[in-house]
């Protein structure tokens, strides 16, 4: 089947990369450039277009307007209206998906806007039940974020536990010769693999063996 690739863009600075997918491979050799694919791409730069050239199903044009507004200064200046776009949808029964889909999206991403001023916004484009919805969701995301604080605090504790470890072990086995291979060894960010490295600093009869179970 025909695979025609797309680039939708929507960055802040201005797109600078040409059209093709080459470019984008660091070769050795000119020769080795015939076994690369080499797909154009057809290009959008959503801030070419003005928002009422945005056409198709309103979800889609939701989307696509949150992208091209999304790093704008007055990017709250327009999202009343973007949420106006989603009244229709929200008659539907996966209409309040939508809208949370588009609140995680708006909170993730924008800057300067918090749950009481986005609440506000939806409550003028469309009503104080999904104004609630916004609430209940952006408190939702906190609790989120705070597990998720603490899981990478206990992962971090736990990394950190096993370099600490693995370093008292080599130093004190290997010496100063096991002491450097310590900054290969931090660059590890998986606890099984910190587990097994400590376990052959047990067991390694010489810093060769180490550098296997290093690399291993």
């Amino acid at each position: 089947s025909l695979v025609i690739p797309i680039v939708l863009y929507h960055g802040k600075e201005k797109w600078t990369f040409r059209n093709d997918l080459l470019h984008l491979f660091s070769l050795p050799d000119g020769r080795f450039s015939k076994y690369v694919p080499d797909f154009k791409y057809i290009f959008f730069d959503l801030s070419l277009y003005p928002d009422e050239a945005i056409k198709g199903a309103m979800i889609n044009r939701v989307a696509l307007l949150l992208l091209k507004h999304v790093f704008d200064p007055d990017f709250p200046e327009k999202l009343p209206a973007i949420f106006s776009l989603l009244r229709k949808l929200l008659e539907k029964e996966t209409g309040i998906q939508y809208l949370e889909t588009v609140i995680r999206y708006v909170f993730h991403t924008a800057e300067g806007i918090n749950a009481v001023s986005l609440r506000k916004m939806v409550e003028s484009a469309l009503s104080k039940r999904e104004g609630d919805v916004v609430m209940t969701l952006a408190e939702e995301i906190r609790n989120e974020g705070i597990q998720e604080g603490i899981q990478e605090g206990i992962q971090q504790g736990i990394l950190q536990g096993l370099l600490e470890g693995i370093e008292l072990g080599i130093g004190l086995k290997f010496g100063t010769r096991g002491v450097n291979l310590m900054p290969a060894i931090r660059q590890i960010k998986d606890p099984e693999k910190l587990k097994a490295i400590k376990e052959a600093v047990k067991i390694a009869k010489s810093i060769s063996e180490m550098k296997e179970a290093i690399s291993g």
